[in-house]
């Protein structure tokens, strides 16, 4: 006969158990993360905004975006499958992945590109400063080391025949304490390197009167040259506050990377949602823009791109048309 004792313990060991039990749906749910940058800059933007668009549009996924320190941290840390997604540029791929068997063997893989990016010097209204040449002796910021744009930066210098050396005074810096730092005095030039408009370069030229510093044309082109990952570029006038004409640049895309080890049909479903819901992206930041089917190949030759991404494009008779140089696999 069984007492009420016992009947009560069992009873309230069903109940642990339930109570110990995974939720169902939670258990379904993958959680990815996607590395930008530091605040104040496109890439964050964009990525909480892809995240944003995966969660509606990718059933059983929950994305975050992620700060860090930008491009080069980002690819460090999906090489130690520490991250899911990452943002990062052919410039940045190649500075660390130097070689083809480096990036062999990275198993790196690219879904598309995005956030057309460009190299800017800001200097005040009424600074001396005309041409990069002109920074020799003077004092410079710029983002954080192995930035994006810090990268940008040493590679215009050297083109100038300049480097950090010949500069009176160095800092590399987030771009929000940059954009501070500027509108405080402490700089004579602002180096940035970033989707246009860039919040941190709005900020300072809303608060104090500016100039965008144009590259040569026979610098460019022999920037151009030198370092075939960039690309030619031109900030229109009006992008900024008092910004009268166009000022002639380089920059970069933008690469979403991951691992060839993730699932293909997850890659499909997240390339298919930035690709067929641009409107929500150009909502979060005008750069959004930059993601449409036309151009999400460009700018990416340093690795292949994922087989669920290839997939997606062959769906939608693109990828045959693809840029030349860009990869389906090693």
């Amino acid at each position: 006969m069984k007492t009420k004792g016992t009947i009560g313990t069992r009873l309230l060991f069903v109940l642990v158990l339930i109570l110990l039990a995974p939720n169902p749906t939670e258990a379904q749910v993958k959680r990815i993360s996607i590395l930008t940058a530091s605040t104040g800059g496109v890439w964050y933007i964009m990525g909480s905004g892809i995240a944003k668009v995966i969660n509606i549009h990718v059933g059983g996924v929950e994305a975050t975006s992620e700060v860090t320190g930008g491009g080069l941290e980002n690819i460090r840390l999906l090489s130690r499958g520490k991250a899911d997604f990452i943002f990062t540029t052919d410039a940045q791929i190649l500075s660390i992945l130097k070689t083809a068997e480096d990036r062999k063997k990275s198993d790196f893989r690219a879904l598309f590109t995005g956030i057309a990016s460009a190299f800017q010097v800001v200097v005040k209204e009424d600074s001396p400063i005309q041409s990069i040449g002109d920074l020799k002796g003077k004092r410079i910021g710029t983002p954080s080391l192995n930035d994006g744009g810090e990268i940008m930066a040493r590679a215009v210098l050297e083109i100038y025949g300049l480097s950090y050396k010949d500069a009176k005074t160095v800092k590399h810096l987030s771009l929000g304490e940059l954009a501070n730092a500027f509108k405080d005095g402490f700089f004579d030039a602002s180096l940035y390197g970033g989707g246009v408009p860039m919040s941190s370069v709005v900020d300072v030229t809303l608060a104090k009167k500016c100039r965008l510093i144009s590259i040569e044309e026979d610098k460019l082109q022999t920037l151009l040259e030198k370092y075939p990952e960039y690309t030619r570029s031109v900030i229109s006038k009006g992008t900024y506050k008092g910004m009268e004409k166009d000022v002639l640049s380089f920059g970069t895309r933008t690469a979403v990377v991951t691992l060839g080890s993730t699932s293909e049909d997850l890659v499909y479903q997240i390339t298919k949602a930035v690709m067929e819901n641009i409107p929500e992206l150009a909502a979060v930041h005008p750069a959004g823009q930059s993601y449409n089917i036309q151009e999400t190949l460009l700018g990416i030759r340093t690795i292949p791109i994922h087989p669920g991404a290839i997939r997606y494009y062959k769906e939608k008779g693109i990828w045959e048309k693809r840029p030349k140089g860009v990869l389906e696999a090693w």
